[in-house]
């Protein structure tokens, strides 16, 4: 019974894979990056899965990636993956690459852009875009524009 239901959800995850616009090699190099994470195997090892993952065309794997690197100030490896998510998850690739155009986080600093990308992740319903660009506008005094995006 364990076996059936281990085989009916990996079926289920490798569709949802696909679906993603994976190749199979990608699809299974996801699974297992995944599998090893839960498992307990080595951060080093999970990252290096996780890599070869994403190397071979997993949008999912580089997401995965991109967060990882930004939440440890690794900018110029969370750009890299945040770049080839673009197409995939764009609410998150606009959000989190305007953070890092605004502040030059890993990137050459380019407010415009930044602001511009924040405004799209708000277009698209992302609610931590418009208080990131508040917080802008707020830490350049421009109270009034402040104000119209919160």
């Amino acid at each position: 019974m364990r076996k059936l239901s281990y085989a009916i959800a990996s079926t289920v995850l490798v569709s949802s894979f696909v679906l993603l616009g994976c190749g199979p090699k990608a699809d299974e190099l996801l699974l297992n990056a995944r599998t090893a994470q839960e498992q307990g195997v080595s951060e080093t090892q999970v990252l290096d899965l996780y890599e070869q993952a994403a190397k071979a065309g997993s949008a999912e794997a580089s997401r995965y990636l991109a967060d990882y690197y930004l939440t440890r100030k690794d900018y110029l490896n969370a750009v890299s993956h945040y770049l080839a998510i673009e197409k995939a998850y764009p609410v998150d690739f606009y959000y989190n690459m305007g953070r890092l155009y605004l502040k030059g986080d890993g990137i050459q600093q380019d407010v415009d852009k930044g602001i511009e990308l924040l405004n799209k992740a708000i277009v698209e319903g992302e609610s931590l875009a418009a208080f990131e660009l508040g917080e802008y506008y707020e830490e350049q005094q421009q109270f009034e524009k402040s104000r119209r995006v919160l």
